[in-house]
């Protein structure tokens, strides 16, 4: 089947942003080349709905700029630094990066359930989430800040600072896991998940969930992956933001064509309210647990500082301390954070 040349405005079109009212929030990716593969053009094209209904802007890459992967990390740079360049209420606050292979399911869901609340906002500037290879940056939110600056202007510069690293195949994904890994000392985002090899940096520094600046939060959410043998979304009824396409390779383009003609012929179906989603309790309970979770380290560090460090009730604390941070910054793949977590962190604080 012959791809299909796409031009920018195919994709971004200003109609679908209503000009009244400035944008928050944009949508990235990138497709290039003079023969598109037509899924990615039509995955592109599913969000057109979802953009125009809660006013998303969308940017997509049509030109190759410096050579495969380094592409995500180069554009989203430079629309960061183009909008910090503008005066603060002019500025778009957040970024979602969405790989071509992203299929928009249910445009009644709003991209700002996953952003942090007003009052958990501070200091996170990175959202994302791990499967069994560690971090995966086919979805993620980026806050339009300085500190997004630096962490991808430090990605960008790993393989000349670092040329003795070996990024694997999807190096731009590598490239920010080591960066998050290595700066902000959580060594599981790295390539290989839990199992990942222990750098140095990341055993010595140690800041909590107060400090850090991003969350991981379950992949499935807007992650939500299709694989040879199915959605692991399930059915329309839970009302699933999207789905993504990684590691078919050859099964990619059959999986993407199955999707997109379903939409074709039932979007409706698909298209469930946020009250009648899976993510009408999930989100609260999310939120609620990272509120829960950074009062009880707060108070932690408190006894912390007038325990000694050699005491059982400061070691027993400390462990304490870490659970309390895991499901903010190890969140498994899972859509739910689990029903027992904040209990069992609870328990480790009666000390």
């Amino acid at each position: 089947m012959a791809g299909e040349h796409m031009a920018e405005n195919d994709i971004v079109k200003s109609e679908f942003v209503d000009s009244s009212t400035k944008p928050t929030i944009a949508k990235v990716s990138m497709l290039y080349g003079e023969n598109l593969e037509p899924a990615y053009v039509r995955a592109l094209r599913s969000h057109l709905v979802h953009n125009k209904r809660f006013n998303y802007a969308m940017f997509v890459l049509t030109e190759d700029v410096v050579g495969g992967f380094w592409n995500k990390p180069i554009y989203l740079l430079s629309l960061i630094i183009q909008e910090l360049s503008k005066p603060s209420t002019e500025r778009l606050r957040w970024l979602m990066w969405v790989d071509a292979d992203v299929i928009l399911l249910n445009p009644s869901i709003p991209l700002e359930i996953f952003l942090p609340p007003i009052d958990l906002a501070e200091p996170i500037h990175f959202l994302g989430g791990r499967d069994h290879n560690g971090l995966n940056t086919g979805t993620f939110f980026l806050k339009v800040s300085a500190w997004s600056v630096h962490t991808l202007n430090k990605a960008l510069r790993m393989p000349i600072y670092h040329p003795e690293i070996d990024l694997g195949k999807s190096f731009d994904q590598d490239a920010m896991s080591r960066v998050l890994s290595e700066d902000y000392g959580f060594e599981e985002l790295a390539q290989g998940g839990e199992h990942a090899e222990k750098t140095p940096t990341a055993r010595t520094k140690r800041l909590t969930n107060l400090t850090r600046p991003f969350l991981l939060q379950p992949r499935e959410w807007y992650n939500t992956y299709e694989f040879s043998h199915g959605y692991e979304g399930g059915d329309a009824q839970k009302g699933h933001l999207l789905v993504h396409f990684p590691g078919l390779e050859e099964q990619r383009r059959e999986h993407m064509d199955k999707w997109l003609d379903e939409l074709a012929r039932n979007q409706p179906a698909w298209d469930v309210p946020f009250d009648k989603s899976v993510y009408v309790e999930l989100i609260p309970k999310y939120w609620g647990l990272v509120r829960e979770s950074r009062k009880l380290v707060q108070t932690a560090n408190e006894t912390l500082a007038e325990l000694d460090p050699h005491s059982e009730q400061y070691v027993r604390l400390r462990e304490a301390t870490d659970l309390c941070e895991s499901p903010l910054t190890n969140t498994s793949y899972a859509i739910d954070p689990g029903e027992d977590l904040l209990a069992t962190m609870q328990q480790g604080y009666q000390v």
